[in-house]
């Protein structure tokens, strides 16, 4: 009698590399970043920051809340000059998807 062997396969969960959160906020860059990155000065983000009316913490769509100052750097960074969100992924050290939540 002949048994016949079944392969069995195994899922095993995905393992993603941890996305480092880094917490950027306007006082972490230099003055010559700011304009590089931005293309504004840093006391020129702080007004606008106030003229827009930019919240302390803002809400996204799917509920999750994130830092006012970030959001609009990563508006700005977004604004001043074409880039993927893989390169924006690395200077604020989230995922593509926070990100164009973000820009949305």
């Amino acid at each position: 009698m002949l048994l016949a062997r079944r392969s069995i396969a195994v899922q095993r969960p995905i393992e993603y590399a941890p996305i480092r959160r880094l917490n950027r906020t306007l006082v972490s860059f230099a003055e010559d970043a700011c304009w590089m990155q931005f293309r504004f000065r840093k006391e020129h983000i702080q007004r606008l920051r106030r003229a827009l009316g930019v919240p302390d913490v803002v809400v996204l769509p799917n509920r999750s809340k994130d830092d006012g100052d970030e959001a609009l750097l990563i508006f700005l960074h977004r604004l001043s000059r074409p880039s993927r969100l893989t390169d924006v992924k690395e200077t604020f050290g989230r995922e593509e998807t926070q990100l164009s939540r973000i820009f949305l």
